[in-house]
Formats: structure tokens, sequence, C-alpha cells
């Protein structure tokens, strides 16, 4: 089960705040997000007067989840939810869409999880053994994607039953 402070979980609370919310773009998005302060996105910050680490919203966990949702196309720049993203707001669907969503987006990138797969099942064989762990997969497969940005979406696909991985991040095998 994915925490309360994962990607998988903040999409949920974006495309709710979204679906409920009258803006005119993706940056009115993330301030009305701000502005409601759902416990998904606070953090420990340092409290210079007080000398103490508080929980606050943190603006950059905001807007990094927000431009996730924006590269996943649940959202379009203004905001507004994509049929993808009120798809998605149905519970029975919102795995099936959000997999969808990151496959599309890796193959937009040329990552197929065929190959993929043919990583994995090379690195398990190999002597000495290869972790296949993100970043191997990452550098291996040639992805033009941030490293945070593959992690994120091989994480993503792994918290929605398309994909297999030890607790250690080990990716052992994906699904379409």
């Amino acid at each position: 089960m994915p925490s309360e402070f994962s990607l998988y979980r903040k999409i949920q609370v974006i495309l709710d705040i979204a679906k409920a919310s009258d803006i005119a773009s993706w940056n009115e998005l993330s301030g009305e997000i701000i502005s409601e302060r759902p416990p998904n996105f606070l953090t420990k910050q340092y409290d210079k007067r007080r000398d103490a680490m508080l929980p606050d919203i943190s603006t950059r966990s905001v807007t990094r989840a927000v431009n996730a949702c924006r590269a996943l196309q649940l959202i379009y720049d203004s905001g507004s939810l994509t049929d993808a993203g009120r798809r998605a707001l149905r519970s029975s669907l919102f795995n099936r869409v959000i997999s969808e969503q990151v496959h599309r987006y890796l193959e937009q990138f040329g990552i197929r999880v065929a190959n993929l797969n043919n990583i994995i099942e090379k690195s398990l064989r190999s002597d000495p053994l290869v972790m296949p762990t993100s970043a191997e997969l990452w550098q291996r497969s040639g992805s033009r994607i941030s490293l945070l940005r593959f992690s994120q979406m091989l994480t993503l696909l792994v918290q929605c039953g398309s994909a297999d991985s030890s607790q250690r991040k080990i990716y052992l095998h994906f699904t379409r």
C-alpha cells in the first residue's frame, strides 16, 4: 500500500482538488492545493524563529506532483482534468488509468516495458549479478528523461500493480 506521502496518493489528492476547483492554470491549481493544506504535502521545515523543525506545506512537493500530473496528461495546462484525469477519479479505474498514462509517457521517450524486461532478465542472469534498480534500468535503457522522473514512473507502475519489485526497489517484471 502506497504511503500517504507517495506520488501515487498525491496524484489522487490533486485530481480531487482539480475536480472541485474553478481555476485557470496549473499554477492556480498549485495555489489551491497549498491553500487547502492536504497532509500529503506536509514536510518538516526549519523555522528560524523557533529554532525547530515544524510541519508545513512543501510548495516544491506540490509543484513536482502537479508537474507529474501534467506529464502524465491527467490535467491540462489550464489545471482542469483531462479525460484520463476524470476517468482516474473513479477509484475502480485509478490504477489502470495511471498505469496506461505511465506507459504512454515512457513510450514518448522510446522506453518500452518489453525492453525493460529484457534488461532485467539479462541483469539477473549476469555474472557478476547486476541488480535491476531504477538507476541501472535508466542507464541501460538510454533514457532521455531524468533519473528522478524515470524512478517515479517505475514506482507508480509498482503501486498500480503493473510491475513487480522487491522491497529494496529491485525491479523484477513489468506488465502491460
